[in-house]
């Protein structure tokens, strides 16, 4: 069983929101920092550098 739910949200406001969400988050006991993750890939070049 895992502690840490994993969601993807289509925006900064849905992002926001399931941050939110979280109990330790509303109660002010932990923050967070919402963050855009880039997937590397082979189109992208595993975002080595060119």
């Amino acid at each position: 069983m895992s502690l840490i739910e994993e969601r993807q949200a289509e925006d900064l406001i849905e992002a926001t929101d399931i941050a939110n969400s979280d109990p330790l988050i509303a109660s002010g006991c932990k923050s967070y920092e919402i963050r855009t993750l880039k997937l590397a890939n082979e189109e992208n070049n595993y975002l080595l550098a060119k």
